[in-house]
Parts: structure tokens; C-alpha cells; sequence
């Protein structure tokens, strides 16, 4: 009779910590391959960002850092990753005030994130 339990378990059709696959899912269409059409485009087109983000760390370049976790963090949302998301907009918030510090502090937390989600994305994919 616990109402709240289903909300942290892991559902058995492939959901995980860091996806929300039921969200995903309802939000798809149900549509099992447009769901790896999405997955594909945030395997391709984050790598991509996450240079972006790196390059604009490694010459202080707050504009540069806040649009490309900006992009890495629309494509999560598509996942409903929400722990990686808060954390991307915290760094995203961060760049935009011109805090290039706390940027690079939340680098290492940020990949740890991202290498789970992308982790999950790929489990998700060949099933």
C-alpha cells in the first residue's frame, strides 16, 4: 500500500537511475524505434558537445561552456534524466553569470553523470 514505492524502483522493462523510461516511452509514442533514433542522436551529438564544453573551460569561455551543456542537457531531457539535467543547469546558470569556476569544479561530476546516462542509453539501445 505504499504509494511512493513504485516511484524509485527500477522498472522492468529497461528503466534505470538515470532514465526515466516510462516518461520516455508515454513521451515517444510508445515507438520503440524513434526511442533509438533519440538515443542515437544523443550518442553522436554529445561527444560533439561535450568538446565544446571542454574547449570553452580551457579558455575561460563562459558563453561557449553555457551553450554547449545547454545542448548536451536538451538532449538528456529527452531521456528525463533528471539528476543529470539539475546538474547541467546549475552549471549552465553558472557560465551565464560568468562563473567559469564553479564550471570547472562541477567538470568531473558533470562526465561521471554523463558517462552513466550514455552507459544506460547504450543498455537501452540493444535491447
Amino acid at each position: 500500500m505504499n504509494e511512493s514505492a513504485g516511484a524509485n524502483e527500477q522498472p522492468e522493462n529497461g528503466g534505470s537511475a538515470m532514465v526515466d523510461f516510462d516518461a520516455t516511452m508515454q513521451r515517444l509514442g510508445n515507438d520503440r524505434e524513434l526511442l533509438g533514433e533519440f538515443i542515437e542522436i544523443f550518442l553522436d551529438d554529445s561527444p560533439v558537445m561535450l568538446e565544446k564544453f571542454a574547449a570553452g573551460l580551457e579558455v575561460s569561455d563562459a558563453k561557449k561552456i553555457r551553450e554547449s551543456v545547454h545542448a548536451i542537457k536538451g538532449l538528456a531531457s529527452n531521456f528525463g534524466a533528471e539528476p543529470f539535467c539539475k546538474l547541467a543547469q546549475q552549471i549552465e546558470n553558472a557560465a551565464a553569470a560568468g562563473d567559469v569556476e564553479t564550471c570547472q569544479q562541477q567538470m568531473p561530476t558533470f562526465l561521471a553523470l554523463f558517462e552513466s546516462l550514455k552507459a544506460e542509453l547504450v543498455n537501452l539501445a540493444g535491447k
